[in-house]
């Protein structure tokens, strides 16, 4: 099996810019969805139960 490259961009409106920018470059004839998924409205991170203030 082999491993595909991955690319890790922190940063929310580059990381959508760069997945455009990399599917225009793909040829036609392939088909690509893109979901783009956020942490949503709340005001902290639940892990495990505990709720971190962001």
């Amino acid at each position: 099996m082999q491993l595909k490259k991955r690319t890790v961009i922190i940063e929310r409106a580059e990381a959508i810019a760069y997945v455009f920018n990399w599917l225009a470059q793909r040829p036609s004839t392939e088909s690509w969805v893109v979901l783009i998924a956020g942490k949503g409205h709340e005001r902290y991170i639940d892990r495990n139960g505990h709720k971190t203030p962001v």
